[in-house]
């Protein structure tokens, strides 16, 4: 099979979230098909030409072909500020903007031109604007999130009264482009059972198939000898949902596990780390702060406890797999673990009361034989539902039923 995958972002170094789903959906695909990637480049990620070419080059060892795109609003403070103006004075949602490319779209119909291909999937629903209407191969769609329901919950959330609004102005936004463009589509995925039958909601005359999020149990594996009590970790480029539970940990939680345990010590792990964040890091010695690193299972393997204080997202949580797959206590809040087939109090704990919440860190660091028994049927959990080979196969024969049906 023949298939054109159309990605948000260059789906390598596979660190964490979209960027490791669409790494992992991406290679599995390749096992049985001939694949060609178009994808944005993030610089946030991608920021020397010597990594864009280490990403191409590692991608061309599977994909058939590969072809990077810039991303305007990424380019510069400016252009970002450009863009969210465009969309507040526009029907269309900013995502869908920040991805708007006459080269993407120029490209795509070149490519298209030139060979026949059985299939275009859609790495997220904000990229729809390059369907083809009198272009009748079958299109597939994945949902990382429900992206409207994702933008309701950050409004929900927000604070600043103008930054509630404009966030409430695009979910609106956006749940009309997703009513006009679901139904266009062959198949859609979603990564948990809730995300599908919020996506019904939307339209409930599609097709929808759910395919978890996974995990590389070979490479995320227990290390227990490189664990430092006391150490709690929180992984996760630090935008949108999980900015806000960063936020909340800090200022809810943090200060009854201090009271607690003095000598806590919490490593917050990821991109995108705001300059308050990066002072915070600077003047705590409780506290510290990496930026991005290439790989996180070092401060997976080091933490007593990985925490994922999210209070709104959607799909399922790459980082709560990691770290069962690496035999990690997580204490989560329920939006933190939703989509999961996991167990309270047997393979996770989840507590929304930040009381609760930061009891539960403090007893956990105090008895590492819980943290390991917890450990071990975490790492069980994943590898008989959540191994990415499995996942993979799943993948590939929903396309054939799609495409032979």
């Amino acid at each position: 099979m023949k298939i054109i995958f159309l990605s948000q972002i260059v789906p390598y170094p596979p660190a964490g979230g979209v960027l490791q789903r669409s790494y992992h959906i991406l290679r599995e695909i390749c096992k049985e098909n001939e694949v060609h990637l178009m994808a944005f480049i993030h610089p946030d990620i991608l920021n020397t030409n010597n990594k864009i070419d280490e990403a191409s080059k590692h991608l061309l060892t599977f994909c058939k072909s590969v072809e990077f795109f810039v991303l305007k609003p990424k380019q510069s403070r400016l252009y970002f500020l450009l863009f969210i103006l465009r969309s507040i004075f526009s029907m269309i949602p900013f995502s869908v903007f920040a991805f708007k490319s006459k080269y993407f779209r120029n490209y795509l119909r070149k490519l298209m031109g030139q060979q026949r291909f059985d299939i275009i999937h859609f790495d997220t629903i904000t990229l729809a604007q390059y369907l083809f209407k009198k272009n009748k191969i079958p299109k597939t769609l994945t949902h990382h999130n429900i992206e409207s329901n994702l933008m309701f919950r950050r409004a929900r959330n927000a604070k600043n009264l103008l930054h509630k609004l404009f966030l409430y102005v695009d979910a609106m936004k956006l749940l009309r482009y997703e009513k006009k463009h679901l139904h266009q589509f062959t198949c859609r995925f979603t990564c948990s059972v809730v995300d599908k039958e919020l996506l019904l909601n939307i339209n409930q005359n599609i097709n929808v198939e759910v395919i978890p999020n996974g995990v590389d149990t070979s490479f995320f594996k227990p290390k227990p000898d490189e664990e430092k009590n006391d150490s709690i970790v929180h992984i996760g480029a630090l935008q949108s949902a999980n900015l806000d539970g960063i936020n909340y940990f800090l200022s809810e939680i943090w200060p009854l596990i201090k009271m607690k345990n003095n000598h806590a010590h919490l490593k917050i792990v990821g991109g995108s780390v705001p300059e308050y964040i990066k002072s915070l890091g600077q003047k705590e010695k409780d506290i510290t702060v990496t930026g991005f690193v290439d790989d996180i299972r070092p401060y997976i393997w080091e933490a007593s406890v990985l925490i994922v204080p999210l209070r709104f997202g959607g799909g399922t949580r790459l980082k709560i797999l990691d770290a069962l797959a690496m035999g990690k206590a997580v204490v989560s809040t329920t939006i933190g673990a939703e989509g999961i087939d996991v167990i309270p109090g047997k393979n996770i704990f989840i507590f929304d009361n930040p009381k609760d919440f930061a009891e539960c860190v403090v007893f956990l660091i105090k008895n590492p034989q819980l943290r390991k028994k917890v450990g071990m049927l975490g790492r069980q959990l994943v590898k008989e539902k959540y191994d990415w080979v499995t996942i993979g196969k799943i993948q590939r024969a929903i396309f054939n039923k799609y495409i032979f049906h």
